[in-house]
């Protein structure tokens, strides 16, 4: 195997791995109600806290396949 297939596949592992974290982080915030009491206020921003980092895991995964593919596309064989 070559350096530019090792870096294909790479990228394509990080791109499935960081679109599966994506989508698993896509559904929407929950929004705070004015009357929620502290526990569930705690609770409503730990869930969306844990989708903000899946969203901005898989995007920082998907941009390092990007990333990959382009080395890969210049990378001699």
């Amino acid at each position: 195997m070559n350096t530019n297939k090792a870096l294909n596949i790479a990228s394509a592992i990080a791109g499935f791995a960081g679109t599966a974290l994506m989508y698993c982080g896509t559904f929407g915030l929950v929004a705070s109600g004015a009357y929620m009491n502290t526990a569930l206020l705690a609770e409503t921003k730990k869930a969306n806290d844990r989708r903000q980092l899946l969203q901005r895991s898989g995007l920082l995964l998907l941009t390092v396949s990007f990333f990959l593919q382009g080395v890969a596309q210049f990378t001699p064989e």
